[in-house]
């Protein structure tokens, strides 16, 4: 049970890793078009044709437009991540608190017999019902 925990987590903190990963490059990607808006700012300030004025407003529209995409995808990421984040630390708080709540009896450990065997998963799972029940409160 500690190891399906243990993958449990392992995926969610590769979501948040994946998350994160997200946000950087849209972090990144809109730095790179608030530089390219920049310049466009700054070419068309000394730009003195009418039309190229225009072809210049209408990419640096295009940019903007790119760039409030940009903000969005990141805000999404950072949700993304600090859901992920917040999914592991649940997952992470669930499994303490069943170590904490579960301890199986000392002929548990290493049961002689198949009777034993029986009776030690029967208290399991009603331990685990139990936890469970208690837990979705």
């Amino acid at each position: 049970m500690k190891l399906a925990f243990q993958i449990a987590a392992g995926i969610l903190m590769a979501a948040a890793i994946i998350g994160v990963a997200n946000h950087l490059y849209a972090q990144a990607q809109l730095a790179e078009a608030d530089q390219a808006l920049q310049q466009i700012a700054t070419k068309w300030q000394q730009d003195e044709s009418a039309q190229r004025r225009r072809a210049q407003t209408e990419r640096l529209q295009a940019i903007e437009s790119q760039r409030r995409t940009l903000e969005v995808n990141a805000a999404q990421a950072r949700a993304q991540a600090e859901a992920a984040q917040a999914a592991h630390a649940a997952a992470a708080a669930k499994a303490a608190a069943w170590e904490k709540f579960y301890r199986p009896a000392k002929e548990c450990e290493r049961p002689r017999d198949w009777d034993t065997q029986v009776q030690c998963g029967n208290a399991y799972m009603r331990a685990k019902r139990q936890f469970e029940a208690h837990s979705n409160q």
